[in-house]
């Protein structure tokens, strides 16, 4: 009886122990503008960085999709273009940043006085057992 007591302990401490392992990984990748501007030839220059505020390690960026709003004085913020960029590859542990400067190529072209951008961050990490 006491063996099948320890052993059936046992499972259940390392069933409990998987599932905090599991919780306590939390992936999470931001992206942050830090500048924005037209170049000569009129292509929409986005820089800024990615940085890996989660508990993984993330080693490639699926998907990274850009709403870039501008506004004018006395105007409200007015959708301008959207950016997507696809398979970026990154190595970042967590803490970690990488920089990125992005272009858009044939985007609508508008006056602004200032700019903000929204967006999402799809990714891929690297699982323990991946290691």
């Amino acid at each position: 009886m006491r063996p099948k007591l320890c052993m059936g302990l046992i499972i259940i401490f390392i069933c409990m122990a998987a599932t905090t392992a599991t919780v306590l990984a939390a992936p999470h990748l931001s992206w942050y503008t830090q500048a924005l501007d037209y170049d000569e030839t009129n292509a929409l220059i986005i820089q800024g960085y990615l940085e890996n505020d989660g508990t993984v390690v993330i080693d490639r960026v699926n998907l990274l999709t850009l709403n870039i709003y501008f506004k004018q004085k006395n105007t409200d913020w007015w959708f301008a273009n959207q950016g997507n960029w696809e398979n970026i590859p990154v190595y970042l542990q967590p803490g970690d940043t990488h920089k990125l400067k992005l272009r858009i190529v044939n985007p609508r072209y508008y006056q602004f006085d200032d700019w903000k951008i929204t967006g999402n961050v799809n990714y891929h990490i690297i699982r323990t057992a991946d290691l």
